[in-house]
């Protein structure tokens, strides 16, 4: 048995990006005729610098058109859903580090500097 937390997976709807590691869905699309509207979303894994931040952003917006999953782990501390999103180029916590836009952060002190 795995020691982290169980995920369950949507369909979404992209409504805006508000930052780099930081998304708002129009809708998740919970099964049987039933939707969230308008839910902030944590980006789980990875943090990124306030710096560049209209980069972050239009990359995000690039991306996350078309089909969107999420894989939700709950809520975070400020109430946000946290999870992994994913869209058809893949992964964005990924996608975010592969372009050097984000560093891996599991909560507690970060430690990169910007």
């Amino acid at each position: 048995m795995s020691n982290s937390p169980e995920a369950f997976v949507y369909k979404c709807k992209l409504k805006s990006v508000t930052d780099g590691d930081t998304i708002r869905l129009a809708t998740i699309d919970l099964g049987f005729s039933v939707q969230l509207h308008n839910k902030p979303v944590r980006v789980a894994g990875i943090d990124t610098p306030e710096s560049r931040i209209n980069i972050k952003k239009q990359k995000l917006k690039e991306w996350l058109v078309g089909d969107i999953t999420l894989r939700s782990y709950g809520t975070d501390k400020y109430g946000r859903v946290l999870g992994d999103v994913f869209c058809e180029k893949g992964n964005i916590a990924d996608l975010l580090k592969k372009e050097n836009l984000a560093v891996d952060y599991h909560g507690g002190t970060k430690t990169k500097k910007w």
